[in-house]
């Protein structure tokens, strides 16, 4: 049995013009997917697979509490309300390899 982790996150969006926009959020197994609203049964608007991806962090003192997963080929930014939210989100991405899968 995995872990979940759920809750809001902001994710930016791709295209011309970029902008954070809020996403419910859902860490399980080995993927992160995202959705408009705190549904899970909803579609989804995307999933992340997160073996591979490394995680960054803007450098302390910025309070913007975000972070980044990147790969080779892609880039993904989020953005946290809070401190505790954004350790919350990197914990559970971070277990993943701790535990191998």
């Amino acid at each position: 049995m995995s872990n979940i982790t759920t809750g809001w996150l902001k994710k930016e969006t791709t295209g011309a013009i970029r902008r954070f926009e809020r996403r419910w959020v859902v860490i399980s197994g080995t993927q992160l997917t995202y959705f408009k609203r705190d549904d899970s049964n909803s579609a989804p608007l995307g999933t992340i697979e997160l073996p591979g991806k490394k995680i960054t962090q803007p450098p302390p003192g910025d309070q913007s509490y975000r972070f980044d997963l990147i790969d080779r080929d892609e880039t993904f930014h989020f953005m946290c309300e809070t401190k505790s939210e954004r350790e919350k989100f990197i914990d559970a991405i971070s277990s993943i390899w701790l535990v191998g899968l």
